[in-house]
């Protein structure tokens, strides 16, 4: 657009332009004398300065822009970082101009930089997508497992009880068969000179009887334990 048009645009919209150029949040504007002293600075620039104004400069610092060349108005272009070493910096596409004692600083986003940092976070949201996608997934599967682990602790638990209650009631069965079985075995031994034929053979049957009582017991603990396997 010529630069006759835009003196015509500015000199009917005046008023308008200067309450955009205070208000905006994009548009940062800061006028400086070549002493320091700053002269004005609209909303969004003064946000960016954290304590004095001039030592906001981190790169390039206000005095190196001070030792540019100033034979044509433009002293700097390109990206002008603000704010100090302890927290977070801004970087803004900026143009620096001098006119005698006087700097003004004109910055923004740079729109390129804006798309291409749009991309970026395009992108990235996809990527969280899809780690919120498989983190979903495998949360899901990790409740199922635990699930199946639950379950399967409550079975153990069933059969340990139910292991405990066979075994104490097979200790209870087999006492018997084996005191007879002791009992019977013992007096044989002791008293077998003194008994005759058919009382050794009462008390073999007897041992015979308790052993497979036992024997009998034993089996069934045994088929128990297959098919709790």
């Amino acid at each position: 657009m010529p630069k006759k048009e835009i003196s015509n645009i500015l000199s009917n919209w005046t008023d308008e332009f200067i309450t955009t150029l205070i208000r905006s949040k994009s548009l940062c504007v800061a006028l400086f004398s070549t002493n320091g002293d700053l002269i004005f600075a609209n909303d969004s620039m003064s946000v960016l300065f954290k304590t004095e104004p001039i030592k906001s400069f981190i790169n390039p610092t206000f005095d190196n822009l001070l030792l540019s060349d100033n034979s044509v108005p433009l002293i700097f272009e390109g990206f002008l970082t603000l704010g100090d070493y302890s927290s977070i910096n801004t970087s803004l596409w900026t143009q620096v101009y001098r006119k005698e004692d006087k700097l003004l600083v004109l910055g923004g986003v740079n729109a390129a930089t804006l798309l291409e940092q749009n991309e970026i976070m395009h992108h990235l949201n996809r990527e969280i997508n899809n780690i919120q996608r498989e983190l979903i997934k495998e949360k899901y599967l990790l409740e199922k497992t635990l699930a199946e682990l639950n379950e399967a602790n409550v079975q153990l638990e069933k059969l340990n009880i139910n292991k405990n209650r066979f075994i104490s009631i097979l200790g209870h069965d087999l006492k018997n068969p084996f005191n007879n079985l002791l009992g019977s075995s013992e007096f044989l031994t002791d008293e077998i000179e003194s008994l005759n034929k058919d009382e050794i053979k009462d008390i073999a049957k007897d041992i015979n009887k308790s052993a497979k009582i036992i024997n009998q017991l034993l089996e069934n603990m045994l088929m128990w334990a297959r098919c709790n396997r």
